[in-house]
């Protein structure tokens, strides 16, 4: 067998695959606009290696999504019970009337967020419940599973291994 160099194992890492992309489409509701804060840490994330060039990041809201988008690596970010086109979200979590639900768990809570990347590493959802708190994942970071749970800023549930 071959050993793999660093840089192919991660690359291997779906988290690391998604920041490979060239441009990154990052998508919120209409009303839940992407704050200034959160766009610093979507562009100030490192994930990819030394060789490789930072994506652009276009930015849209769910009703300027247009076809040729899908093609596209895509970042879901915002409030999830705010955006309206649902086949957007092939996901484990579901909308809720303020939050959203996970495992028969509903997080209501405004300081609840989740993360998850699909299996295609493609899309990416950066969710939470109140589009003012900085989202958990930038400040606590992840582990090899697809989806995280924060409640203030505190991990409390894993899922979906990749």
């Amino acid at each position: 067998t071959t050993k793999s160099t660093p840089s192919k194992r991660l690359a291997s890492r779906p988290l690391v695959r998604f920041f490979t992309a060239d441009t990154i489409v990052v998508v919120s509701p209409e009303k839940c606009t992407i704050t200034a804060a959160d766009k610093a840490d979507i562009e100030k994330a490192v994930y990819w290696d030394n060789f490789q060039t930072r994506p652009v990041y276009v930015y849209k809201t769910e009703r300027e999504l247009t076809k040729k988008d899908a093609r596209r690596h895509i970042m879901f970010v915002g409030c999830l019970h705010q955006f309206k086109r649902t086949n957007l979200f092939q996901i484990p979590v579901t909308k809720a009337s303020k939050g959203f639900r996970f495992d028969n768990r509903q997080f209501d809570n405004p300081q609840d967020s989740f993360f998850y990347i699909n299996p295609g590493a493609n899309r990416m959802y950066l969710c939470k419940n109140n589009p003012e708190a900085r989202h958990a994942f930038f400040a606590i970071g992840g582990t090899p599973f697809a989806l995280h749970v924060f409640r203030n800023n505190r991990l409390i549930m894993t899922g979906y291994n990749i």
